[in-house]
């Protein structure tokens, strides 16, 4: 029979590893959904270039191999903030491909913390009393962040868009008008 520190231990574990469940695998699911909804149905051609797809392998193939040499493999430096390693290129897919990008390689990050941390002890989990917890309290508040970044940039590239379509739609109905249009910038006083 354990401790009471170790039944708060394995629950504070527990509710924290439903929560990173919770902010990676259902919006990476979502996301891949959104994706592949708009790539195969909404659109009639392909919208994304082979240099996009490209880019998204490498950094998402970059992602697993640091992943796993640092979490799922024995690393010199041991302890929860090995997870700190990968943060750069998940950072990196989050400023490139928005929310989609943040889920994708956060997903592979605790993923190969978790095969590591079952299979080989991981470098993340040093110390079996605190690693985990502190490993998934790390991985929830960085995953949170970037999920938010990841939203916020998806949702300016989609106001952006909405901006391009309205001006486009400004300069169709100004030329089929025939009408003269003037337009006052006050910032720059250019007619």
């Amino acid at each position: 029979v354990g401790t009471s520190s170790g039944i708060w231990m394995s629950r504070a574990v527990t509710v924290l590893g439903y929560a990173l469940a919770y902010i990676t695998v259902a919006p990476a699911v979502l996301a891949g959904r959104r994706a592949l909804q708009r790539a195969f149905v909404t659109e009639r051609r392909a919208v994304t270039s082979v240099a996009r797809l490209m880019e998204a392998a490498f950094i998402g193939g970059a992602v697993l191999v640091v992943s796993i040499a640092v979490l799922g493999a024995e690393f010199p430096i041991r302890g929860a903030l090995t997870a700190v390693v990968p943060m750069p290129l998940v950072l990196l897919a989050t400023v490139r491909f928005g929310l989609a990008g943040a889920a994708w390689t956060l997903l592979v990050v605790i993923a190969t913390s978790l095969y590591g941390g079952a299979t080989s002890g991981g470098a993340a989990i040093a110390e079996p009393a605190s690693g985990p917890l502190a490993l998934q309290t790390w991985l929830f508040f960085v995953g949170t962040t970037l999920m938010l970044l990841g939203a916020s940039i998806d949702e300016r590239l989609q106001a952006y868009g909405r901006v391009v379509v309205s001006a486009e739609r400004y300069a169709l109905a100004a030329q089929a008008g025939r009408v003269f249009v003037v337009s006052y910038g006050p910032v720059r006083g250019v007619v």
